[in-house]
């Protein structure tokens, strides 16, 4: 059972934690933390997300070798790829645990509309 989200002019944060509950099932009534729901979570018109002001705050990483400090304006990262940058919101707000990349499974990210199944 697929749900579908229309991310057409709305926050990043407010359709990426949509997304983490219905992919951690925590809106049903069965809601276990072990377990994770048969459901697919997909994501339409991701290049059309609303940046806000307050979203100028770096991504930063680090490969712990020295001088091994990146930072990259989140603005950059959106507009090179939106799809990577959804599905990385969506990470981020889910438990940081086994399960996590099997959640990540069931997230279908797209730029326009989702492609018709036939």
């Amino acid at each position: 059972m697929p749900y579908i989200i229309d991310a057409t002019g709305k926050s990043v944060g407010r359709i990426a934690s949509e997304a983490a509950k219905l992919l951690r099932g925590t809106n049903r009534a069965n809601f276990s933390p072990n377990q994770i729901p048969a459901v697919e979570v997909r994501i339409i018109n991701a290049s059309l997300l609303r940046m806000l002001s307050r979203a100028k705050r770096p991504l930063r990483r680090h490969s712990q070798y020295p001088g091994g400090f990146r930072e990259t304006p989140r603005i950059k990262v959106f507009i090179d790829n939106p799809i990577r940058f959804t599905r990385e919101t969506v990470s981020g707000m889910l438990p940081k645990n086994r399960l996590r990349s099997r959640m990540l499974r069931r997230l279908k990210v797209f730029l326009g509309d989702a492609p018709r199944a036939t």
